[in-house]
C-alpha cells in the first residue's frame, strides 16, 4: 500500500514538473513573440523615417532642379514640373561650338564654355571699339576734307566769277574772232576723232598681224623640233629640270617660267615646282595658262607649305615633257576609267611624246595601267613579268604609273 502511494506521488511530481516546463516554455514563447514584435515595430519606424528622409531629399533635389531650370533654362515643355532638358542643353553646347571656334571638343560643359564666350565677346567688343575709333577718325578726316573742299570751292567760284566777267568783256569786243575760233576748233576736233579712229584701226590690224606672225613662228618652231630625230640612245634623266621660275606675282598665284612656244610648250601642261636649292623637295604644282615665244605664264596651286612659297629660281619638271626632242613611250597593261589608251596617247602627243606599240632601244618610258586594272595582262601573267616590262628594265626605260601621267595633265 505504501509502495503504491509512493508510485502515485512520484507520478504526480513528474506531471507537475512537466506542467512547469510547459508553463515556462509558453512564457518564453510569449516573451520571444513580444520581443520580435518590438523589433518589427522598431524596424517599421526606422523604415518610415528613412522613407521620410528620402522623400525630403527627393523634394530638395526637385527644388534644386526647378531652380537650376530657372537659371539655365532648357525645361521640358510638356512636363508638369519644369526640369531642365539634358538633350536641349547638349544641343545648345553644340550650337555654341559652331558659333565660337574657341569652344573646342575638350570643352564638355556649358560652365566651361562661358569663359571662352566672354573672351570672344570681349575680343569682339575691343574690335568694335577699335572700328568705332577708326570710324570717328575717318569722320573727322572726311569733315576736314569737306571743309577744305568747301573753301576751295568758294575760291574757285570767286575765280570763276572773275574769269566770267573778263570773258564777257572779251566776248563783247571779239565776238567774231571767237566764232571763227570755235569753227576751227570743231574742225580740229573732227580731224582728231578721225585720226584716233584710224590709229585704233591701224593698231588693231597690227596686233592681229603680230598674233598671226607669232602663231606662225610658234607653229614653225614646233614643226622644226618635231622633225628632229634621235641619232643615238641617250642616258635618261627623269629628274632633270625643264625650266626655272623667273618671276612670281606678289598678289596672285601666278608666275612666269623661262620656256615657251619655241620649247614646244602648250597650255594645260603641268609641272612640279621644286626647291632651287633642294631639287628633291616638291614645293607646289604649276599649270601653263598662257604661252609666249620665250616664256609662259603659269598658275601655281597645291603649295605644300604656305610659309615656303614659290620664289624666283625654283625649278619646274615634268618627266613626260622634253623641250628639245621627241620622246617615245609604250602603254603597257589595261586602261579604263577616266583615261583609255587613245586618250593617254593624245595627251602624250600634246607634249611631243609618240606612243609606240613595242618597247625598243628608242623607248624613253613605259606608262603602266591603273593598279586595280593592270594586275594581270590578257596573257594571265603579272604585269612585271611580261616580256615588254623586262625589255623596258633592260633598256633603262623610266616606268611611269598612270596616276603620275594624270597628275601632269588637265583634262
Amino acid at each position: 500500500m505504501v509502495a503504491r502511494n509512493r508510485g502515485a506521488a512520484y507520478v504526480g511530481v513528474i506531471w507537475f514538473v512537466f506542467a512547469l516546463i510547459l508553463l515556462f516554455g509558453a512564457l518564453a514563447g510569449v516573451a520571444i513573440q513580444a520581443s520580435q514584435a518590438g523589433e518589427v515595430e522598431e524596424g517599421k519606424k526606422r523604415a518610415e523615417e528613412e522613407a521620410r528622409k528620402a522623400e525630403e531629399k527627393r523634394d530638395e533635389l526637385d527644388r534644386q532642379l526647378v531652380t537650376l531650370a530657372g537659371v539655365v533654362g532648357f525645361q521640358e515643355p510638356d512636363s508638369a514640373v519644369l526640369y531642365p532638358r539634358v538633350e536641349a542643353a547638349k544641343e545648345a553646347l553644340e550650337n555654341l561650338r559652331s558659333a565660337f571656334p574657341t569652344i573646342t571638343a575638350e570643352v564638355k560643359t556649358l560652365r566651361d564654355s562661358l569663359p571662352r564666350i566672354l573672351e570672344a565677346y570681349r575680343a569682339r567688343g575691343e574690335k568694335i571699339a577699335n572700328l568705332e575709333t577708326d570710324a570717328r577718325r575717318f569722320q573727322s578726316e572726311v569733315k576736314a576734307a569737306q571743309d577744305g573742299l568747301a573753301s576751295t570751292t568758294r575760291q574757285k567760284d570767286e575765280e570763276i566769277q572773275r574769269l566770267r566777267k573778263s570773258l564777257d568783256d572779251a566776248n563783247a569786243k571779239t565776238a567774231n574772232q571767237v566764232a571763227e575760233l570755235d569753227q576751227r576748233v570743231q574742225g580740229l576736233r573732227q580731224q582728231n576723232r578721225e585720226l584716233d579712229q584710224q590709229a585704233r584701226e591701224a593698231r588693231t590690224a597690227s596686233e592681229k598681224k603680230e598674233i598671226e606672225l607669232r602663231r606662225d613662228i610658234a607653229a614653225k618652231q614646233a614643226r622644226i623640233y618635231e622633225q628632229g630625230k634621235k641619232l643615238e640612245p641617250i642616258a635618261k634623266e627623269p629628274d632633270r629640270p625643264d625650266g626655272r621660275i623667273v618671276s612670281v606675282s606678289e598678289t596672285l598665284p601666278m608666275a612666269f617660267v623661262d620656256i615657251g612656244a619655241k620649247h614646244r610648250l602648250q597650255r594645260g601642261v603641268r609641272f612640279e615646282v621644286r626647291d632651287g636649292a633642294r631639287p628633291a623637295r616638291v614645293k607646289a604644282w604649276a599649270e601653263v595658262a598662257e604661252v609666249e615665244r620665250d616664256q609662259a605664264q603659269v598658275r601655281v596651286y597645291d603649295v605644300a607649305d604656305r610659309f615656303d612659297p614659290v620664289v624666283k629660281g625654283d625649278l619646274i619638271t615634268n618627266p613626260l615633257y622634253d623641250p628639245n626632242s621627241e620622246k617615245f613611250a609604250v602603254l603597257l597593261g589595261r586602261f579604263a576609267g577616266r583615261l583609255n589608251k587613245p586618250q593617254v596617247a593624245m595627251l602624250l602627243s600634246d607634249v611631243g611624246v609618240k606612243v609606240q606599240e613595242k618597247v625598243d632601244r628608242t623607248t624613253d618610258f613605259v606608262v603602266l595601267g591603273a593598279p586595280e586594272e593592270a594586275e594581270l595582262t590578257g596573257e594571265g601573267k603579272p604585269l612585271n613579268e611580261t616580256e615588254e616590262y623586262r625589255k623596258a628594265e633592260e633598256y633603262g626605260c623610266q616606268i611611269v604609273p598612270l596616276r603620275r601621267v594624270e597628275a601632269f595633265f588637265k583634262f
